[in-house]
C-alpha cells in the first residue's frame, strides 16, 4: 500500500462513526459526543469565566474524584498560560456551555463556564514582574505591557522575561503546572479542598530560589479593598511575619466615586412584572426631564411584548408577550465589546441584536418612566428589580426566574418589603439592599401584594427616582463581616506578607536561597464565617506534594481498540484502502482527525483529533491478504494524549511526535516508556490568539534545517499583531517564532 493509498484512506475516514459503548456505566449520556468525551483531567480552550474575562489558553481542570473526566465534573479552576493566572475558580454540575466550532458547531461564539463561580482574576498577569515599577523600585510591577488589539484587549503571552508557560506534567487524575516567573522556577498543583459545605481552592506550589521579591495574585474584584485580620477576626496593625494567625479578607467597598447607574459598560437588569397593558416602561436611563433624546436607553413593554431601545439608535423586541395579568421574570443583559443586547422572558431567551451606545453624563436612572414623549410610564407592578455591572450568562438568568440567589457583580437590589411596610403603603425611599447608594425616590407608586411579598405598583404616573452611589469606603470589620467575601490562608511561606494596596488578594514571598513548598487557601463565602472557616482549615492535614516528575505518571488508557483495513473497488483505476478508526472506543472520544504523520517505522503512525486526542496507529503496510489471517489488515490504535486545544497539526521528528494546537506547539514527552503522555512540553506558545471565529491553526512541517512551519487562519486582523492568515516559522529549538 502507499503513502498515498494511507493518506487519501485518512481524509475518506473523517466521517463521525456513531458512539461506542461507555466506559463508565454510571454516566448519563446525553448523546453529544462533545460532553460525552472523556476528555481526561483537564481540557484547553478559549473559555469566558463572565464579561471581559476570556482566559484565551485556558486549561480547564476537574478538581473533584469520579469517572468521566473533565466534563462530569463538580469543581474546576482555569488556568491561562499566557498570563499565569489563575482565571476562575467554580463549582456545580455542567462544567461549561459546550459552544464553538469545535463543539455543538456554532459560529461567531466560544464556551462559557457553567456553574456557581467562586471568584476570578480578569486579564492580566497572574505573577508580578521583576522589573522596576513606577516608584522606581524593583519587583512587584503588575503593569500589563503586552499588545493589545482594536477592541482594547491584551492579547498574547506575557513577555518570557516576566513568565513563561513551560508544560503540564499529568500526575494520575490530577495536574502539576509548570512555568517561570523572571529566572525562579514555579511547579504548581491546584486540589479542591471541603469544608463543610465549603469548596475551597488549595494551591499547592512548589517555588525555586529567587534574588527577588516574587507576589502572586490569589482573586480580584473590581471596587474591592482588602483587611488582613487574626485569627479572631480582628484587623492586624502589624501583620505577622509568619503568616500563622493572618486572614487576607477581598470585600466588595463602597464602589467608586459616585455616580449614576451606567449602561455603556456590561450589566444585567432584571425584574418581576405584572401588567395587562401593552406599553409601558421597567428601566430606564434618560434625560432627568423632558422628550427622549440620543443615548437615552430604556428596558420597557411595547405591544405586549419586551424591548430594549437606544435614543435615536436601534431597538431589540421580544417574542413572547408578557401582558396577561400574571408575574413574569424580565431580564436584560448588554455586552460592551460586541454591543450584544439580550432579552430574556421567564428564564428563557427572548431576543438578540446589536446595540452598542455610549452613555450621556446627565441622564439618571428611573423605575416605571422614560421621557414625555417615548415609552409611557409603567401601568403595573414591578419586584425584586436588580441591577448587576457584569453580563450575566444564559444559566444564571434561569437561576434568577427561579428565585436563586446570585451575588457577584450585584450593585443593586430594590424589594418593597424592608421597614415594616403595609399594603397599600406610599413609601417615600426604596432602600438598595446591595449597599452603597442606590437609594430610590419613590413618586407616586404603591404597594401591592407581590411576586414575593409586597410590590410597587405604578399607575401610569409613578415613577422612582434612582439616586447617584455613595462614595467609596474602605472594608472594615464592619462592614465585611456582612458581606460575601473571598479569604485566603497561607501555609509554610516563612517571611511572606500580604499585599494590601490593591483590589486584589495578592501575597508576596521574600527572596529565598532555597526551592519552598507553599499551600495557599482561597475561598469564597459569608463574612462572618470566615474565621471559623479558617481555623478548620489549619487544623486540616497537610495536603501532599507531588512525586519525582521525571518518573512519569501510571499509565490511564490501558486498553488498545482494534480495527481493520477496509479494501476498496479494485475496478476503478485507482485502488483506495481505508483505513478504518476507532470510533467504538472505551473513552467516547470522537475521531475527527486533524493531522498525522509516520515514525521512522512507517507501519507505525500518529494522528491528533480536533477534539484534543493523539493516538498511535500500529500495522500500517500489511497486507490485505496476507497468508497471518490475524494480522492481515489489522490496525491497533492506542491513546497517547487527551485535552488538547483543536490540534489540526502533527509532526514526528526523531520519533518524537509535536502537536500543533491553537495555543501552542507542544511536544509529548512520555518519561516511563508505557507509551503515554507524561508531560505535556510547550515547544513554542508565543503566537498571540484572539476569538476570531475561522482563526484555525494547521499543517506542522519541518524544513532541513529542523524549523518548524505552520499556517495561521484568520478573516480579518483584530489584534494587529500581524499573525493571522500566514505561514509562522518556529526555529529547530522553539525559542523564535516569526512570520515567514
Amino acid at each position: 500500500m502507499s503513502i498515498m493509498s494511507i493518506s487519501r484512506g485518512l481524509a475518506l475516514s473523517l466521517l463521525w462513526v456513531a458512539t461506542a459503548t461507555a466506559q463508565d456505566t454510571d454516566i448519563k449520556l446525553t448523546g453529544k459526543p462533545y460532553i460525552d468525551m472523556d476528555y481526561g483531567a483537564f481540557l484547553t480552550a478559549s473559555i469566558e469565566v463572565a464579561s471581559g474575562n476570556i482566559a484565551q489558553k485556558g486549561i480547564a481542570i476537574r478538581l473533584d474524584d469520579g469517572p468521566g473526566g473533565v466534563s462530569q465534573g463538580n469543581a474546576f479552576v482555569l488556568f491561562d498560560t499566557d498570563t499565569m493566572r489563575v482565571a476562575g475558580f467554580w463549582t456545580g454540575r455542567g462544567f461549561i456551555n459546550w459552544q464553538g466550532i469545535a463543539m455543538d458547531g456554532r459560529h461567531a461564539t466560544h464556551p462559557r463556564l457553567v456553574g456557581n463561580l467562586m471568584f476570578s482574576n480578569g486579564n492580566a498577569a497572574g505573577w508580578a514582574s521583576s522589573r522596576n515599577n513606577d516608584n522606581e523600585k524593583k519587583g512587584n510591577n503588575w503593569k500589563d505591557t503586552r499588545l493589545r488589539g482594536v477592541d482594547g484587549v491584551a492579547y498574547g503571552p506575557l513577555p518570557r522575561k516576566w513568565a513563561h508557560w513551560k508544560g503540564l506534567h499529568r500526575q494520575g487524575s490530577r495536574v502539576v503546572l509548570e512555568y517561570t516567573v523572571g529566572r525562579t522556577s514555579v511547579r504548581e498543583q491546584p486540589r479542591l479542598v471541603t469544608i463543610g459545605d465549603r469548596h475551597v481552592l488549595e494551591r499547592l506550589l512548589e517555588v525555586g530560589p529567587s534574588t527577588t521579591p516574587q507576589a502572586v495574585q490569589l482573586a480580584a474584584t473590581t471596587g474591592a479593598a482588602v483587611t488582613v485580620v487574626d485569627d479572631r477576626g480582628k484587623p492586624q496593625k502589624r501583620p505577622d511575619p509568619r503568616l500563622a494567625k493572618s486572614i487576607a479578607v477581598l470585600a466588595a467597598s463602597g464602589g467608586p466615586a459616585p455616580g449614576q447607574i451606567g449602561l455603556a459598560r456590561d450589566f444585567t437588569v432584571s425584574a418581576w412584572i405584572k401588567t395587562t397593558s401593552g406599553i409601558g416602561t421597567i428601566f430606564s436611563r434618560a434625560a432627568v426631564s423632558g422628550e427622549w433624546v440620543p443615548k437615552g436607553k430604556t428596558f420597557f413593554v411595547r405591544d405586549g411584548k419586551l424591548g430594549f431601545d437606544v435614543g435615536w439608535f436601534g431597538t431589540v423586541t421580544g417574542q413572547r408577550t408578557v401582558n396577561d395579568g400574571k408575574w413574569h421574570h424580565a431580564a436584560v443583559t448588554y455586552s460592551h465589546n460586541s454591543g450584544q443586547t439580550r432579552l430574556f422572558l421567564d428564564g428563557r431567551p427572548d431576543g438578540a441584536k446589536e446595540l452598542k451606545s455610549a452613555d450621556e453624563k446627565n441622564h439618571i436612572v428611573r423605575l416605571g418612566y422614560t421621557a414625555t414623549n417615548f415609552m409611557p410610564p409603567l401601568n403595573g407592578a414591578l419586584d425584586d428589580i436588580q441591577f448587576f455591572h457584569r453580563t450575566l450568562p444564559v444559566n444564571d438568568i434561569a437561576r434568577l426566574a427561579r428565585d436563586q440567589e446570585i451575588v457577584q457583580g450585584r450593585a443593586a437590589r430594590w424589594t418593597f418589603d424592608g421597614d415594616k411596610p403595609t399594603k397599600g403603603q406610599v413609601p417615600s425611599r426604596i432602600a438598595n439592599l446591595s449597599g452603597g447608594g442606590f437609594l430610590g425616590h419613590n413618586q407616586g407608586g404603591r404597594l401591592v401584594p407581590g411576586h414575593r411579598g409586597l410590590a410597587l405598583s405604578f399607575n401610569g404616573q409613578a415613577q422612582v427616582r434612582i439616586g447617584p452611589r455613595d462614595r467609596a469606603r474602605p472594608a472594615t470589620r464592619t462592614n465585611w463581616l456582612k458581606k460575601t467575601v473571598v479569604a485566603s490562608v497561607v501555609k509554610g511561606a516563612a517571611g511572606a506578607r500580604w499585599d494590601t494596596t490593591g483590589e486584589a488578594l495578592r501575597l508576596v514571598l521574600p527572596p529565598a536561597k532555597t526551592t519552598r513548598r507553599i499551600s495557599i487557601l482561597t475561598w469564597q463565602g459569608p463574612g462572618q464565617d470566615v474565621v471559623a472557616t479558617a481555623a478548620k482549615l489549619r487544623k486540616a492535614p497537610a495536603s501532599p506534594f507531588w512525586g519525582d516528575l521525571a518518573r512519569g505518571a501510571a499509565t490511564q488508557w490501558r486498553e488498545t481498540v482494534r480495527t481493520s483495513m477496509r479494501r476498496g473497488d479494485a475496478k476503478a483505476p485507482l485502488a483506495i484502502d481505508e483505513i478504518t478508526l476507532p470510533s467504538k472506543n472505551p473513552w467516547r472520544c470522537w475521531m475527527r482527525l486533524g493531522g498525522f504523520d509516520y515514525f521512522s517505522n512507517a507501519s507505525r503512525a500518529a494522528v491528533c483529533t480536533w477534539q484534543g486526542d493523539v493516538w498511535i496507529v500500529s500495522g500500517l503496510g500489511t497486507a490485505l491478504d496476507g497468508d497471518d489471517k490475524s494480522t492481515a489488515g489489522k490496525l491497533t490504535w492506542k491513546r497517547v494524549a487527551a485535552g488538547l486545544f483543536q490540534p489540526l497539526g502533527l509532526r514526528i521528528v526523531d520519533d518524537q511526535i509535536y502537536v500543533l494546537g491553537r495555543d501552542q506547539i507542544t511536544h509529548l514527552v512520555d518519561r516511563n516508556d508505557d507509551g503515554e503522555t507524561d508531560f505535556y512540553e510547550n515547544f513554542n506558545n508565543d503566537a498571540g490568539l484572539t476569538l476570531q471565529r475561522h482563526e484555525f491553526v494547521m499543517d506542522l512541517h519541518t524544513d532541513r534545517e529542523g524549523n518548524f512551519y505552520y499556517c495561521r487562519s484568520g478573516h480579518y486582523i483584530k489584534s494587529q499583531r500581524g499573525e493571522n492568515c500566514c505561514v509562522m516559522k518556529v526555529s529547530p529549538d522553539g525559542a523564535k517564532l516569526e512570520v515567514f
